[in-house]
Formats: C-alpha cells, structure tokens, sequence
C-alpha cells in the first residue's frame, strides 16, 4: 500500500484535540455519576413486569432487558425501567434470560432514587468501574498515536537532518 504523504498538520491537531478530551469526558462522565449516586436514596420497590426485548440489526439478534418496577417515596407511586447506568444487549438469549431471571415479577427490590428527582431511579448502581477505565485507557491509547504520528511525520525527520542524532 503505497503512503500518500504525511498527514497535514491541522488534521494531527484535530485528532488530539478531539479525542483525548472526549474519551477523558465520557471516563469523568461516568466517575460523576457515580460519585452522585452515592447519594441516593435506597428504597423498596417491586417488579412488575420482567422479559426481554429482541432487536435484529444487520442479521445479528439482540436481546436488551425489558424490566418494569414500581417503587414509593414520600407516599407517591413511581415506576421506573432503568435497571443501571450501562445499557446491556446481549447476543446470547441464555445469558440475557438469565439477568432478566435475576428480577422476577413480584420480587422485592431495592431501588437507587434521586433524591432531587424521585421520578429517576435504578436497579443497579451507576457505570462499573470498567466502563470508566476503557473509557480512560482509550483516551490513553489515542494518546499514544498522535504522539507515535506526530513523532514518525514531524519530528523524526527533522532530527535525522541533524548529524548529532547519527
């Protein structure tokens, strides 16, 4: 594969000015919301409907939680299908159907409510901490290639003209 060149300038900008600061705001992203939802309050709730809910996408099945729980605060009713902080789709049934079985229609749970906003609540507390390092760990890796492109495209060959680098 024949190389068209070194990259412009302005496109190696971009790149490091892009995706280091938005793969570090997704990873403080997650931290803060997990940090907040220490806060929150624990409450009983019930579950009212548990299943799954099948999605095809580009001939790969997909299979999400399809949960329904009614928690009280306050005296007030609320219900909520926010299980946790990260989305789940599965593409093996067995492993889908047996989260789902984790929350049995009529079981006790324990919900996770925003004290500000009771109407927001979760099953499962906030983003796990692998999702913030992968996050972290791809700010580090493009990081990492900008640096090993800027180095091969700009500042190695100005340092091969220099008979002291030799």
């Amino acid at each position: 594969m024949a190389s068209s060149g070194p990259l412009p300038s302005w496109l190696m900008l971009v790149a490091a000015l892009g995706g280091v600061p938005f793969t570090w705001g997704v990873a403080y992203s997650f931290y803060a919301e997990n940090k907040q939802q220490n806060n929150w309050l624990r409450v009983e709730g019930r579950v009212i409907r548990s299943g799954l809910t099948e999605t095809t996408r580009n001939v790969t099945k997909k299979y999400k939680l399809d949960v329904r729980y009614a928690y009280w605060v306050n005296g007030r009713r609320y219900e909520s299908d926010s299980v946790g902080g990260v989305v789940w789709y599965y593409t093996s049934k067995s492993k889908a159907q047996s989260k789902a079985d984790e929350y049995p229609v009529g079981s006790a749970v324990a919900a996770l409510v925003n004290p500000d906003h009771p109407e927001e609540a979760l099953l499962e507390w906030g983003h796990s901490w692998w999702a913030i390092a992968v996050a972290f760990f791809l700010g580090l890796v493009w990081t990492g290639a900008w640096l090993a492109g800027w180095y091969s495209t700009y500042l190695a060959p100005h340092l091969r003209r220099h008979e002291w680098i030799r």
